[in-house]
């Protein structure tokens, strides 16, 4: 993996790849006959896809043997089949520079190589520079999802090793692919999900990151250039303390309002005689009401530099030249309890303003610590200037206290950018906005302002001519968009609500209810209309804003949204924060909900079409109380036959911690009018060793119908499947046996009192003949048992059948698909 990039001064020990091939690739072989050759058929691809995985859960290769096999057929093969006759194998191995001086991979040589292939092929005519091309991407494709196949167990730096070169070599098809057919197919990248081991976060952690960081990176990236960039950058000592942070909650930067203190720079003197200079808000409120900005201007004395002088300043009618602030609380920039700074502070942030000054004067700046008053009246009129504050500053200084120790001189622009991505700053709520708006940003850096643009540029340039840089730069200009502006709305004008959901993860506020306002700063929605309202109700009129830039539309399936939701009446539906929850956040998987089909926000809910079923209670003979006692089981399932399909199904709770306090369906069945509202159309089949069908749910309490308009209360996630022909089998015949049993019981149960019905030893008399019908069933109708045995697993006998007989009315119902004219309105 020595191809892959590296900050200034890594982490070490690097990573070294063992060389563990028990024999040569054979080049005579081609790549996707290798298996076949070499007696693995079942990893040769049929049909262009790759069988692999669905063979490896079943028939597994011992792990080393995989191991050996991978590194032989996926990493030196698709170096010998995409390099042609430049691969030699000795440039790929090398000695270990540790104590045992054993062979290892080396990846130095891949980018030349990479490039003289790449040339060569340019030269030949087109139609064999797409033949190599599309060949190519199949290679990478394949090597990709076998790599799928690998064991938790397996050796990750050979599957990291492989991983990263099937990106590389994928990137450098892209490149040369799409720059010469305007057709041209993408190569799969790796799922890198998994990139980090144990013992890797542990290095990361011991080298100063922040365990929660560590996950937000592995939630974010998505390529081994820059995964592999993070493992090994060093966190600068004694900024922040981490020892209290978990995967989940980065503590250093999720303290409370009161927390927040202004503290001295790490170079002041005297503490004690440095004073802090405050600015009376009166004056601020003043500038606020006359529809001005309030600006500061930071003198120093010409005698004692260390100290300075500060003045109120308004923008008045005319366009002010001004800089400002955008920083982290927690760095000791922020104070809530008053409008004042120490005076070490203020003369540090006039020296960073040096560079902006013009004719030796310094600019005005704009800070909120001291022109956003901390009375909530006065902060309100702050607040509906926001946005304006840093759209038409001249520049926009950002400070992140995690930076201020590098030279940006001493740091490739990768580094520069992969530490502003993973900074303090890139943390909180509203920093977001104040980087979005910002026109001309710069970042602090010790050696002075490095401007954002010019970061940029320069990252392009690394993009376009450096090939073990490109995926990197990809992944990080993708994160960066969170920080343009014009992303956050589509060319016909609509709100990107799954890049807002993207670019909030793993960003936190002090102050819960700042949400509503700083978001709708950032889209440009009417904040006048949130800042007065209290409680939820805030983020109940952001969704009401939001909808209404869309045409009174938002995407339907967001209902499916992990995290909590609004409590208030018409806005049930909806998320109560973009803000992450604190446990798992899939950041990926949750950018689907925010596409496809819209719905119509309205006073009663959201209005949209589901793939939907209603449920009742099993039609057939009613038990007698006895059936609940005959097994005592908790059932946490539904099973029901689609009367429009004639399957049957099964409708389970999302596992959680909560299930066994989750009431069982049938008794949701009983007391109301039970429904289900799909994610996705259903699907016929069963899931399947290598595919899940089921589909994600709502249940759903239908409280009104009018007209086509279903009405209806918002429940539990559930996951929704159809049953295999087995499992069908199975219930097909228990239904057989409940009507057959429910009979006898009736008939037994004549001229008995009820206390005789439910004696202990009646209920011993019912499980015993219970049991042998289910005997008597298995024998006469074949293949049963072994459906049964199916269903069971393998500590399950087929007698225990009985259980699904005698539970039949505490887990099984009648289901039916609603016509899908209907609309919903769900609440």
């Amino acid at each position: 993996m020595d191809h892959l990039p590296l900050p200034s001064d890594p982490i070490l020990p690097l990573t070294e790849v063992p060389y563990i091939c028990k024999e040569p690739y054979d080049v005579s072989v081609p790549f996707l006959e290798y298996p076949r050759r070499r007696g693995k058929p079942w990893l040769t691809p049929k049909g262009g896809e790759a069988p692999s995985v669905k063979h490896e859960k079943l028939f597994p290769i011992p792990t080393r043997d995989l191991e050996s096999f991978f590194q032989t057929w996926l990493g030196f093969g698709l170096l010998a089949e995409l390099l042609a006759e430049l691969f030699d194998r000795d440039k790929f191995v090398a000695k270990s520079e540790r104590d045992d001086g054993g062979p290892v991979v080396s990846t130095k040589q891949l980018q030349a190589l990479t490039e003289r292939r790449l040339d060569r092929v340019g030269n030949l005519d087109r139609s064999r520079q797409k033949q190599i091309y599309l060949h190519a991407v199949r290679c990478i494709d394949l090597t990709v999802m076998s790599l799928l196949a690998a064991a938790p167990d397996f050796n990750s730096a050979v599957k990291n090793s492989i991983a990263s070169i099937a990106e590389f070599l994928g990137n450098a098809i892209d490149r040369a692919h799409k720059g010469t057919f305007s057709d041209a197919v993408s190569c799969t990248r790796p799922f890198v999900r998994k990139f980090y081991t144990e013992d890797m976060k542990a290095a990361m952690v011991a080298a100063g990151w922040c365990p929660n960081d560590i996950k937000r990176v592995t939630d974010k990236f998505l390529t081994t250039q820059l995964l592999y960039f993070f493992s090994k950058m060093k966190k600068p000592p004694g900024i922040a303390n981490h020892r209290d942070c978990t995967e989940n909650v980065c503590r250093t930067h999720s303290l409370g309002l009161s927390q927040h203190r202004t503290r001295h720079c790490e170079t002041c003197t005297n503490e004690n005689k440095c004073e802090d200079i405050s600015i009376d808000y009166r004056h601020v409120v003043d500038i606020l009401r006359s529809g001005a900005l309030p600006f500061l201007r930071i003198t120093s004395k010409k005698n004692e530099p260390s100290k300075v002088t500060v003045q109120l300043s308004s923008s008045g009618t005319d366009a002010t030249p001004y800089v400002a602030i955008s920083h982290v609380w927690a760095d000791g920039l922020g104070e809530s309890s008053a409008n004042s700074l120490p005076q070490c502070q203020l003369a540090r942030l006039g020296r960073m303003l040096d560079p902006f000054a013009e004719a030796g004067t310094r600019p005005l700046v704009w800070l909120d610590t001291l022109c956003c008053p901390v009375n909530p009246e006065a902060k309100r009129l702050a607040l509906l200037q926001m946005r304006r504050t840093y759209a038409e500053a001249n520049k926009t200084l950002i400070l992140d206290s995690s930076l201020y120790n590098f030279d940006s001189q001493d740091l490739s622009v990768a580094e520069i950018h992969a530490r502003i991505l993973t900074s303090g700053w890139m943390r909180r709520l509203w920093t977001l906005q104040e980087g979005a708006l910002a026109s001309d940003p710069w970042v602090q850096f010790k050696d002075g302002p490095v401007r954002m643009n010019t970061i940029y540029r320069r990252l392009k340039e690394l993009h376009d001519e450096n090939l073990n840089h490109r995926r990197l730069v990809q992944d990080m200009f993708r994160e960066s968009q969170s920080l343009a502006l014009p992303s956050y709305y589509s060319l016909q004008g609509v709100p990107e609500l799954s890049l807002l959901d993207r670019a909030l993860s793993y960003r936190n506020t002090t102050v819960a209810l700042d949400e509503a306002p700083c978001i709708a700063t950032l889209m440009n929605l009417n904040v006048s209309e949130i800042l007065p309202l209290s409680g939820e109700n805030r983020m109940c009129k952001l969704w009401e804003l939001l909808a209404a830039a869309n045409s009174g539309s938002l995407p339907r399936k967001m209902i499916f949204l992990d995290g909590p939701k609004l409590k208030s009446r018409g806005y049930r539906w909806a998320p109560s924060t973009f803000l992450p929850p604190g446990e798992d956040y899939p950041v990926s998987s949750r950018i689907t909900q925010w596409r496809g089909p819209q719905g119509k926000r309205t006073a009663q809910g959201l209005m949209a079409e589901f793939p939907s079923y209603r449920f009742r209670p099993y039609p057939g003979p009613s038990p007698s109380p006895i059936w609940d006692v005959l097994v005592e089981m908790r059932q946490v399932h539904f099973i029901f036959k689609d009367q429009n399909r004639d399957i049957w199904c099964r409708l389970s709770y999302k596992p959680t911690s909560m299930e066994i306090t989750q009431t069982p369906f049938v008794d949701l069945a009983a007391k109301g009018d039970l429904a289900v509202i799909l994610r996705e159309e259903p699907s016929d089949q069963p899931s399947t060793l290598l595919e899940d069908t089921y589909r994600e749910g709502r249940l759903v309490t239908v409280t009104e119908e009018k007209e086509d308009v279903l009405h209806a209360i918002l429940g539990d996630v559930v996951f929704f499947e159809a049953l295999s022909q087995q499992d069908a089998m199975v219930y097909d015949a228990a239904e057989r046996l409940m009507r057959e049993f429910r009979s006898w019981e009736l008939e037994d149960s004549t001229g008995l009192e009820v206390a005789e019905q439910e004696s202990k030893e009646r209920i011993t008399k019912l499980r015993a003949k219970c049991k042998e019908m289910t005997r008597r069933q298995l024998k006469e109708e074949p293949g049963l048992e072994d459906a049964v045995l199916e269903m069971l697993g393998e500590d399950g006998e087929g007698w225990q059948m009985w259980i699904y007989v005698a539970t039949w009315f505490g887990h099984v119902g009648e289901g039916w698909r609603v016509n899908l004219r209907k609309m919903w309105c769900v609440d």
